[in-house]
């Protein structure tokens, strides 16, 4: 059964629109995986601090995601590159 809600929190929605026009392909395509997954929290790293996955979507780039099974929502947190993703080097 898939089918989850997509949510685009605000620091995702200013992070995206800085990601460059192929990056932003990539990051779609990272998206739709997610949105069609039957168990999406498979897809990333979990990561502890965080309390949210992390999708990799280049050798760079992550994606980093809250997965909600009861709404059936996936919260996009944040996306960039290390250092803007996690908010450290």
């Amino acid at each position: 059964m898939a089918g989850w809600i997509i949510v685009r929190d605000s620091r995702f929605v200013r992070q995206y629109k800085n990601v460059g026009g192929p990056r932003q392909t990539r990051v779609d395509l990272a998206i739709k995986d997610l949105a069609s997954s039957d168990n999406p929290e498979n897809m990333g790293l979990y990561k502890k601090s965080m309390n949210a996955h992390a999708y990799r979507i280049s050798k760079s780039d992550r994606l980093i995601y809250s997965v909600d099974r009861s709404s059936r929502e996936i919260t996009l947190e944040r996306i960039g590159d290390h250092k803007s993703a996690y908010g450290t080097d």
